[in-house]
């Protein structure tokens, strides 16, 4: 994991509850004396992430119970090495850094982590599903990043870069690219995968090595 990421060492759960009561239900206390939460436990798991996108970064996140729930220490990885690369070619110092998010997802979530931790940084955000699209968007609104995150709706069968011609009026100069490919389709997808695997049912829909 990053050298910066703060998740190297997993949270104290029940410290974490207090900063965010609705996790409160799902904490578990250990014998001694630890706490965690059922990973097994979708709402747990997704109550998890909004609780440390809370409580880190300020960000609310809503997201339908269709979706596959980000996990933020990889996702928070992501941003970060892609923050080392900028540094290095940039340097810390420039005016506005402009990143294209292909398939955003429902959460948005690399835009609303990247903005949140670089000021400078803008976002053109696609995404092809009409459902994704319009959680983006209402995401990207309730954390009042909207004049910087442009969520765009693309075509399956289109160019990929199609969509961001003309995005911003006054320059169409973009710093990097990111991508976290749609491995699933849908929690129904994922038990398609993991009964054609036949693992066990409980790995169905959640990520058991969330950090």
């Amino acid at each position: 994991m990053h050298a910066r990421n703060p998740y190297r060492d997993p949270p104290r759960f029940a410290e974490l509850a207090k900063a965010y009561p609705p996790l409160s239900p799902y904490i578990i206390r250990n014998p001694d004396g630890t706490s965690t939460i059922d990973f097994k436990n979708d709402k747990a798991q997704r109550c998890l992430t909004e609780a440390l996108l809370h409580r880190d970064f300020g960000i609310k996140l809503n997201l339908p119970s269709d979706r596959l729930c980000p996990p933020i220490p990889n996702r928070l990885n992501y941003v970060l090495w892609i923050q080392d690369i900028i540094r290095s070619t940039y340097g810390q110092h420039t005016n506005t850094i402009r990143g294209i998010d292909i398939g955003t997802g429902a959460s948005a979530i690399y835009p609303l982590l990247a903005c949140t931790l670089e000021p400078s940084w803008c976002f053109a955000a696609t995404e092809i599903d009409e459902t994704s699209f319009n959680y983006a968007q209402q995401n990207v609104t309730n954390n009042d990043l909207q004049d910087r995150i442009h969520i765009i709706s693309a075509h399956l069968n289109a160019p990929i870069l199609t969509p961001l011609i003309n995005c911003y009026d006054d320059d169409n100069q973009y710093h990097f690219t990111m991508c976290n490919p749609p491995f699933y389709n849908s929690a129904e997808d994922v038990e398609r995968s993991l009964a054609a695997k036949e693992l066990e049912p409980h790995a169905v829909r959640v990520n058991m090595s969330y950090f």
